[in-house]
């Protein structure tokens, strides 16, 4: 420790990012360019973008093992039973768009190309148009999820967002493994499931009710704050090439 503090030394973390294809990086860049041209054109307004995801949140909720410590004179040996193959857990959608977050809206079952448009025509699609309110024009996101790739679904989002919506072989492709680039995945997610899990729920029906709790604990300050940082991540992905880029941030 004193060789370390003399030579100014400090402890890093590996970073874990998700890794890209050999094509990836050329998406990415061709994504990231038309996103800050027609920022900078005025012609589109990330607060008139429907960023939507789904994420999984089990009822067991695991500890991050590696950053979490007991202090103890003596080793308790303590541990988390978790079983995988029946661990109780739901699929979730949420959005954020303008200054709210829209949902959360949950999945009974498997989430097929039938179940997600049923939601999209049910759920997601009218709690845009209440909150839109003569907002803007509306620009909806999906990731390239299968359930999103259905014909069904993109034959109703051609027709319910006529090139304005961005995923998978949409009037603009979005990019393949890049959660970076998606505020439900560097920012929502991360910030609900450290809420929803503080008081450990026992039950499907808390585990619900906690998502919404934590939901609604998101305000219009905290989603402005994320949106506008949208665009600095496009460009910090241009520098990059293309490539991972949480090191420029």
């Amino acid at each position: 420790m004193r060789i370390l503090k003399e030579h100014k030394y400090h402890p890093y973390k590996l970073q874990l990012v998700h890794g890209l294809d050999e094509e990836d990086e050329t998406v990415r860049l061709e994504f990231c360019q038309w996103g800050i041209e027609t920022i900078e054109s005025d012609m589109l307004d990330p607060s008139h973008i429907c960023f939507g995801d789904e994420a999984i949140f089990s009822l067991n909720g695991h500890v991050n093992r590696h950053n979490c410590r007991y202090y103890s004179d003596e080793n308790p040996h303590w541990r988390q039973d978790i079983h995988f193959q029946h661990d109780e857990r739901v699929m979730v959608w949420c959005g954020i768009y303008a200054n709210s977050v829209l949902g959360p809206f949950f999945f009974d079952g498997t989430v097929t190309g039938q179940a997600y448009l049923t939601m999209l025509q049910n759920q997601i699609c009218p709690a845009i148009e209440q909150q839109n309110d003569g907002f803007g024009e509306v620009w909806f996101m999906q990731d390239g999820a299968p359930p999103h790739y259905a014909i069904i679904v993109r034959n109703f989002l051609d027709e319910r967002y006529p090139n304005h919506w961005i995923g998978r072989r949409g009037p603009v492709e979005w990019p393949p493994r890049s959660p970076d680039l998606n505020p439900l995945d560097y920012f929502l997610w991360g910030f609900l499931k450290s809420e929803v899990y503080r008081n450990r729920p026992r039950t499907m029906n808390d585990l619900r009710q906690n998502i919404r709790v934590a939901c609604q604990l998101i305000t219009p300050d905290m989603v402005q704050h994320v949106r506008n940082s949208w665009p600095m991540r496009l460009r910090h992905c241009i520098t990059a090439e293309g490539r991972q880029f949480e090191d420029l941030i």
